[in-house]
């Protein structure tokens, strides 16, 4: 796989899919001590992420660089797994 990667948006999303691999094997091995602040963590980290992947998405239009087709598509998937995401934590805070 990092063979194939000649650009430096695959480059970036290579990274991006590695930290988010990791992020869930820390808050898995830590469970324990995170548990009571894991709905603050997922929103924190889901603004964090959705402000800047608008952002990089922003000044890429600006500067008039193209996208594929690959990377148009993960960026609306990932809105929409966002918006789930915000979905299921308020639906489990309206339940408890």
């Amino acid at each position: 796989m990092i063979a194939n990667i000649t650009t430096n948006k695959g480059a970036e999303l290579a990274s991006t899919i590695g930290v988010g691999i990791l992020g869930v094997g820390l808050g898995a091995a830590f469970s324990a001590w995170i548990a009571s602040y894991s709905a603050a963590l997922l929103l924190a980290g889901a603004l964090l992420h959705g402000s800047g992947m608008l952002l990089k998405h922003r000044i890429e239009r600006r500067s008039g660089d193209r996208n594929a087709g690959w990377m148009v598509a993960l960026y609306w998937l990932c809105w929409l797994l966002l918006l789930g995401l915000l979905i299921y934590i308020v639906s489990e805070r309206l339940q408890s």
